[in-house]
């Protein structure tokens, strides 16, 4: 029997076999069914939302080991960080494009209402100029797995940071279910506020405080068939 995991253990990512999180500053990789977990970094800053590569051979995160919040990868089996952006202001890692060779990431440094209106980003696995995704304020995007439709994820702040807010800046799921570029906004009568959505097995995965604590619920395309998937009431689930 496993001791009690004593700790804070945070943005776990998971390919095959094994699970990446962080935790006391720094990147941890353990196998699925537990056991000693294993040091990967030995960083000089708070690490961030880690995210592997579809291949499974790299980790793209989030860190400050200069000062200023930028995206670093490293190798999945642990390594020095290589710095890839020189922005000043990236929020977390979204994800990564289809073929492994780009990072998505959610940056603030050409926004005017600081993280209000941050937008997607991409930039090589081998660095270089970063690009615009192009699809104005947003912090997530997610690509529906088997066919062309994507889920863009505006204002999404996660609830356990802005708990129980209904403004005007609250949670927006905009959806193109064709993959052709036309987005329309799904759960616009959403009592709660539906933050981080992502595609997945055929419907929409969100967080959302309509009970009050984060949650995640699910529904189809166009919002409908809506489904709380989990009743936590003590603690917000988070970064699904």
């Amino acid at each position: 029997m496993h001791s009690p995991v004593l700790g804070y253990l945070r943005f776990p990512t998971f390919a095959k076999n094994q699970l990446y999180f962080v935790a006391e500053d720094n990147l941890w990789e353990v196998a699925l069914e537990g056991g000693r977990a294993q040091r990967l970094t030995e960083s000089r800053s708070e690490l961030q939302t880690p995210r592997l590569s579809p291949c499974g051979r790299w980790l793209a995160l989030v860190a400050a080991e200069e000062g200023e919040q930028e995206v670093y990868c490293l190798p999945a089996e642990g390594g020095p960080l290589r710095r890839l952006t020189y922005v000043g202001h990236v929020l977390h890692i979204d994800g990564w494009s289809a073929d492994g060779t780009s990072i998505r990431f959610c940056g603030a440094h050409r926004s005017i209402h600081g993280n209000a209106d941050a937008q997607l980003y991409e930039v090589s696995l081998e660095g270089g100029p970063i690009h615009s995704v192009n699809l104005g304020p947003a912090r997530t995007l997610s690509t529906e797995p088997a066919g062309l439709g994507r889920v863009l994820g505006r204002n999404t702040v996660q609830n356990s940071r802005w708990k129980r807010y209904r403004g005007g800046c609250h949670g927006e799921i905009w959806v193109d279910a064709s993959g052709e570029g036309t987005f329309e906004r799904t759960l616009g009568d959403h009592p709660g506020n539906p933050v981080a959505p992502i595609w997945w097995q055929g419907r929409i995965y969100f967080l959302s405080d309509v009970d009050r604590t984060g949650n995640l619920w699910s529904c189809q395309s166009d919002g409908s068939d809506l489904r709380q998937e989990t009743k936590e009431t003590g603690f917000y689930v988070r970064q699904p």
